[in-house]
């Protein structure tokens, strides 16, 4: 099995810029969501379903063809070599491809080898700040304390600092659950889920500090499950039931920038009750503190659902309440 925290290394980083000065051409269908990920939903198709959220619109597509934006990584212009970090993801996701095909032959229940724990803090912490809600929520941060650089590169170096100093080491202290579902489950654009504790607001995005659970849908009949510290055992059964389910695929598709992504012949997000308007991203305010504390899309509704997977989510450690009762009287003011 390689060792995916080379990928973390100046030595490869270094790599991918060489690679990059050799072949600087921009394929301009730069992916935020990787195809290798995607394909996972074909079942037998070309093509996944994918909802629109915010339009209400439904369609299908090959998976070059979604979760995908415009010279996404480009950081002057379209031929700029700075497109190493494309090349960079590209790379890592090779090795993320057969990981998650170990992941396939494995039982339910919590992963106990560690040299599968810190591959997947790298691949799934890499997918968490490769987003176009991080790449709004890092612009902000820049233009509240600007370094400089013009805003897409300061948005992607800073995705990069963060993924390698804050993101791998925290998920990679996390415990790891694979549970299983009968009934399908969906992904997004925005497919790395925060879950709080079952007195956490649902009206505002929640830090990795605060998060109780991470969910990562990495098929539609698996779910990758990163429990926080404080949780040393998820109980059986670890097969989600039908309710359990809906409660998932809801909270995936409320998650979601703006498309939901699932099996060709399933409908499911269609038949989900998910408030439609745009899912907020930060702005250009210079209160750093409005700018990343980002509403969900159940801030304008007078009673969201609770939290899902509520069997395995303890009550908030103290510490955490604290930061919570904080949060929340800023909230008021």
């Amino acid at each position: 099995m390689p060792d995916m925290r080379r990928w973390l290394t100046d030595a490869e980083i270094a790599a991918s810029k060489e690679i990059t000065s050799r072949d600087p051409a921009d394929k301009q269908r730069h992916h935020f969501v990787p195809q290798m990920y995607l394909k996972r939903w074909l079942d037998g198709s070309p093509k996944v379903q994918w909802r629109d959220i915010v339009q209400g619109r439904t369609g299908f597509g090959a998976p070059i063809a979604v979760a995908c934006q415009p010279h996404f990584y480009s950081y002057n212009s379209p031929n700029d070599p700075s497109l190493w970090f494309e090349t960079h993801l590209s790379r890592i996701e090779n090795d993320a491809a057969k990981l998650l095909q170990d992941l396939d032959s494995m039982p339910d229940g919590a992963i106990t080898d560690q040299a599968i724990i810190h591959n997947l803090a790298v691949f799934v912490g890499v997918q968490s700040q490769r987003t176009p809600r991080v790449r709004s929520v890092n612009n902000a941060i820049e233009t509240w304390n600007p370094t400089g650089k013009d805003p897409q590169t300061a948005a992607i170096d800073m995705a990069i600092h963060t993924w390698r100093a804050m993101v791998v080491p925290h998920f990679s202290a996390r415990r790891y659950w694979l549970v299983s579902s009968a009934t399908p489950l969906i992904t997004c654009d925005e497919p790395v889920l925060h879950l709080g504790y079952p007195d956490w607001t649902r009206k505002k995005r929640l830090s990795l500090m605060t998060t109780s659970l991470l969910l990562f849908p990495i098929g539609p009949h698996r779910l990758l499950i990163l429990a926080a510290g404080d949780h040393t055992c998820l109980s059986e059964p670890f097969e989600l039931t039908a309710t359990e389910t809906d409660a998932v695929n809801l909270e995936i598709a409320a998650n979601c920038l703006q498309f939901a992504y699932e099996q060709h012949n399933t409908n499911i997000v269609r038949q989900l009750s998910v408030p439609t308007g745009a899912s907020p991203t930060a702005g250009d305010d210079a209160n750093i503190f409005l700018a990343t504390n980002l509403d969900t899309r159940w801030s304008t509704v007078d009673q969201p659902p609770p939290w899902p997977l509520g069997r395995w989510v303890a009550s908030t450690p103290p510490p955490l309440r604290m930061i919570m009762d904080m949060v929340m009287n800023q909230q008021a003011d």
